[in-house]
């Protein structure tokens, strides 16, 4: 009388080593130099991208806390100053959480009532 136990566990070593599992993480596939190097210039465009987007919106937001220009100037000077302090880092990962960091920042204190130019056509 069969227990049903012999179809579901097999019991010889090749029917062991037929049915074994094997749990491992899919195989990424092998990069070339170029495309590491492609990968990598890519992501440095994107962060340079980010920099100068959050430097331009940064730089408007001061036109807006310091409505006369000669206060305008020495902030767009420190704000200038903060960038470019950490121009010489070369680490992406530690880039991507500097720009978060600043994006941060400025969307904490982004002037909540900016200054609009009318501009008037006849």
């Amino acid at each position: 009388m069969s227990t049903g136990l012999e179809q579901r566990f097999p019991t010889s070593e090749k029917e062991r080593e037929r049915e074994r599992v094997v749990w491992r993480k899919p195989k990424q596939p092998k990069m070339s130099g170029a495309t590491t190097a492609a990968a990598y210039l890519a992501r440095r465009a994107a962060q340079k991208e980010r920099v100068r987007i959050l430097y331009r919106r940064a730089l408007k937001d001061t036109l807006n806390w310091a409505v006369h220009r000669h206060l305008f100037y020495q902030d767009a000077s420190d704000l200038r100053e903060k960038f470019e302090a950490n121009k010489h880092v070369e680490d992406l990962d530690t880039i991507d959480e500097m720009i978060a960091e600043g994006e941060a920042t400025h969307n904490k204190w982004r002037h909540l009532d900016p200054y609009i130019v009318l501009i008037f056509r006849s």
